[in-house]
């Protein structure tokens, strides 16, 4: 998961609703092969935003975590800009996949989640959590 300090990032001035860029994302995702999305957002401290999109053999997880602000317009500006820099993620990976750089596994695999280990492919390979003396073995 990440945290973001949203003042230094892009799209701190966005006008476009979460929902339009919700809608976007979806659009976008439809058009690789998703079959379900779900968007799940938490309330409470920390606040995180969850997506999942179900592909037709694994359901990858994309999840980020807010700072917290007792401003409401505030909180509201930051997943505004989440919301908007997810889109253009999205985007970029759509092209990449359409002009067939990539394959649609290579960019959402990593984000597939293992319901044995409670975590993502990504997650469960980092470097930094795994034992080095069994990567090395026959």
């Amino acid at each position: 998961m990440t945290e973001l300090n949203f003042k230094k990032l892009p799209y701190t001035d966005t006008t476009v609703s979460i929902h339009k860029s919700k809608a976007n994302i979806e659009r976008l995702l439809k058009e690789i092969g998703a079959l379900g999305i779900q968007w799940t957002e938490s309330f409470e401290e920390p606040i995180k935003l969850l997506l999942r999109v179900k592909f037709s053999d694994y359901i990858a997880n994309f999840e980020i975590q807010l700072s917290s602000h007792p401003n409401k317009l505030q909180q509201e500006k930051q997943q505004k800009q989440v919301y908007r820099a997810y889109y253009w993620y999205f985007h970029g990976l759509v092209k990449f996949i359409r002009f067939g750089l990539v394959d649609v596994k290579d960019v959402f695999l990593p984000y597939a989640f293992i319901p044995s280990l409670n975590t993502t492919v990504r997650e469960a390979l980092d470097p930094s959590k795994l034992d080095g003396s069994r990567l090395l073995t026959d």
